[in-house]
């Protein structure tokens, strides 16, 4: 059996947390279209079953592949590309607004 990668955090520089610009430089509009952008993506994200919030996650937030993924959800990668489209397919519909 080949053991399972883990990957563990990296510190990260505080500096490279901040703003690149002045917050009251940017543009209200844009700023505000992106707090509300973060905030659909967390509903819709809450609304997504179990498996297809935590396939979405570990692959676009933390770029694991399938068989990583399903290796850490007890699952077969075919089974968590199959997660992953069905959470892609309502995050889609759901962020339709910001196409």
């Amino acid at each position: 059996m080949r053991g399972i990668r883990v990957r563990h955090a990296q510190p990260v520089d505080d500096k490279l947390l901040q703003p690149l610009t002045d917050p009251r430089a940017v543009d209200p509009f844009e700023f505000a279209s992106n707090t509300q952008f973060v905030e659909a993506l967390e509903a819709a994200l809450a609304e997504l079953p179990l498996r297809q919030r935590a396939s979405w996650v570990l692959r676009e937030i933390e770029g694991h592949t399938f068989p990583e993924i399903g290796a850490a959800l007890g699952l077969s990668p075919d089974a968590v590309r199959g997660q992953h489209r069905r959470a892609r397919a309502m995050l889609s519909q759901r962020l339709m607004r910001w196409r």
